[in-house]
């Protein structure tokens, strides 16, 4: 039995040590062949094969056919065509005949980027090798196409791009909101409106005029509505936007002087109205040229500025302004008149604080008169005796003066003087006091330093113990005829009963 067991074991290491020897011969040689096929639909002319990377003479046949010799184990052959892709092999320890190769189409993608609220784009996707892929794009309403860019590179800017796939594609498309033109329609071609040429729909846009030296804004109309503000914010509702400014010829400036009292204003041309303003303060409006008194509006001693605004239909308004320096000259005497008393007759008017002075006029001749007072009520007047000489009519006129600058003159007060009258006819008898004139005059009757004319009967009578005191027989009596346009008379007489 030993014996057997040790025969076996002898032709088992000769079986094993023949096995080895053969391996270790197929391991280190390095000539071995390779062949086979390919299958594929590309020309197979125009597939290379590549041993180890690199591109070798080989080429297959007409049938696809192939056979590569001179391999030694670990090569690795490929097969290469531009949109192709191929298996491999990897040469192992021995020829071979019969390997398959299949080769088919790349498949790319197509990708496209975009925001959905701004438009679609059709035509993203996976593309074989060499297909025409097209990318359409459709821009929502109110939006344009910006522009299909490919790594930051524009590569269209219209709705379709069409290109041959040959690997994968990546695009961001961008929309843009279309911009619409925006109409500006002026006056003028010389007024002055601020605004963009164009805007998106829905944008905020600002339109803003401005007055000129010629022109000034009157009001925007948008679509028949009116706008007065000059500037007009509003979003963009339409693909055509028209604004209609509207403007008016500026009308000149009005003419200011000063004389030191009075601001004189011409309007100019066309204007209808103006405003005077001080120191920003409404004083009037008139209608015609006009010369102001400062004093009859109690403007303050200082410096002050004069605005004037001139206004007219149709027109646009215009303004000018003087700076001045005013000192308020004395208030024109009031209450100007004349005042007949006894036998005079006095030109009067009411006393000017602070006034140290006055110039009396007759018919605009300067008289030096010297003027006295007389207390009326709560005020000074002040009386000036006319000395009439002749016969006619007299106006008599005064103005304050003093430090400040003189007043203005004063209004006349005219007075017709016809003569002086005839003394009145005075009798007494029987105890009756009886006065006449020749004229129709009104009677002053003092008896006694007492006015009783108003004791006077229709008869121009009056019984004198009726005005007497009892007991009293003497008086003093003295009587003045008074008429309008004359210089009073008076003629006294003495009563005495016991005569």
């Amino acid at each position: 039995m030993k014996g057997r067991k040790k025969i076996l074991l002898l032709a088992l290491f000769a079986v094993a040590t023949l096995v080895f020897s053969a391996c270790s011969k197929t391991q280190t040689n390095n000539d071995f062949s390779v062949g086979g096929i390919v299958i594929t639909d590309a020309d197979f002319f125009e597939i290379s094969i590549l041993v180890n990377g690199i591109k070798t003479d080989y080429s297959l046949d007409s049938s696809g056919r192939f056979n590569l010799s001179h391999l030694k184990s670990g090569d690795v052959i490929t097969f290469s065509k531009e949109g192709y892709s191929f298996n491999s092999y990897t040469v192992g320890g021995f020829s071979v005949d019969g390997i398959e190769i299949v080769g088919t189409k790349c498949r790319y993608d197509v990708l496209t980027f975009f925001d959905e609220n701004y438009g679609t784009v059709t035509g993203a996707g996976k593309y074989e090798y060499g297909e025409t892929a097209t990318l359409s794009l459709t821009p929502a309403n109110h939006f344009e196409i910006n522009g299909i860019y490919e790594k930051d590179n524009l590569v269209s800017s219209t709705g379709e791009y069409s290109f041959t796939v040959t690997d994968d594609r990546v695009f961001v498309v961008k929309f843009s909101k279309k911009k619409y033109p925006i109409t500006i329609e002026k006056t003028d071609e010389a007024c002055v409106v601020a605004a963009p040429e164009s805007a998106a729909f829905g944008e905020e846009i600002t339109v803003s005029a401005s007055d000129d030296e010629n022109f000034v804004f009157a009001y925007f109309d948008v679509d028949g509505t009116k706008y007065y503000d000059k500037t007009l914010n509003f979003s963009v509702k339409s693909e055509n936007t028209k604004v209609n400014a509207v403007f008016l010829k500026r009308l000149s400036k009005p003419e200011i002087s000063f004389d030191g009292r009075r601001i004189s204003v011409v309007k100019g041309e066309n204007a209808k109205r103006c405003e005077v303003f001080i120191d920003g303060e409404f004083l009037l409006n008139t209608t015609s040229d006009k010369a102001v008194s400062l004093a009859e509006y109690n403007v303050s001693d200082g410096a002050h500025n004069v605005l004037v605004k001139v206004k007219g239909d149709d027109f646009g308004e215009n303004e000018s302004a003087l700076n001045i320096n005013y000192v308020r000259p004395y208030d024109t005497p009031k209450n100007v008149g004349m005042l007949i008393e006894e036998d005079k007759v006095y030109f009067v008017f009411q006393q000017v604080l602070a006034a140290s002075g006055y110039e009396i006029f007759m018919n605009g001749q300067k008289v030096e008169t010297p003027p006295d007072k007389k207390a009326s009520g709560e005020s000074i007047l002040v009386r000036v005796d006319t000395l009439f000489t002749e016969n006619g009519t007299y106006a008599f006129s005064v103005r304050a003066t003093g430090a400040r600058p003189e007043s203005d003159m004063s209004f006349a007060a005219e007075y017709t003087f016809k003569g002086t009258l005839s003394a009145p006819v005075a009798k007494i008898e029987n105890g009756v006091l009886t006065v006449s004139h020749e004229k129709d005059v009104k009677f002053l009757v003092e008896i006694n330093g007492v006015n009783v004319a108003d004791k006077l009967d229709e008869n121009k009578s009056l019984a004198l113990s009726d005005v007497l005191e009892k007991g009293t027989t003497t008086a003093k009596i003295k009587i003045t005829a008074m008429l309008d346009g004359y210089k009073p008379s008076s003629v006294e007489i003495i009563y005495n009963a016991e005569e």
